[in-house]
């Protein structure tokens, strides 16, 4: 009884290890494979299939991100700002 269940284990084993050869000997599948482990790793940030490839390590180090443009934002805001200051003026204006 104890040699059979032995053996059922082994056989479990043995598939497990049969479907992960599978799985890893084919590109397509490891590509798949890496991708699902990428997404497992980094759930809130979505990957490409094929962009994941955990068998390569980055070389070189990113390029520096650009330095933000802020004159336009700040334009919008001072717009709404003197848009805000010239309704409250019109209205006390106008009401008097």
């Amino acid at each position: 009884m104890n040699s059979n269940l032995e053996e059922e284990e082994l056989n479990k084993q043995l598939e497990l290890l049969k479907e992960s050869h599978s799985i890893l000997s084919s590109i397509e599948e490891r590509r798949l494979y890496d991708w699902s482990l990428a997404r497992m790793d980094k759930p809130g940030r979505y990957s490409w299939p094929f962009e994941a490839d955990i068998t390569q390590i980055p070389t070189r180090t990113p390029p520096p991100a650009a330095p933000e443009d802020e004159g336009p934002t700040r334009l919008v805001g001072y717009f709404f700002l003197a848009w805000v200051l010239l309704s409250f003026v019109v209205s006390i204006v106008l009401n008097r």
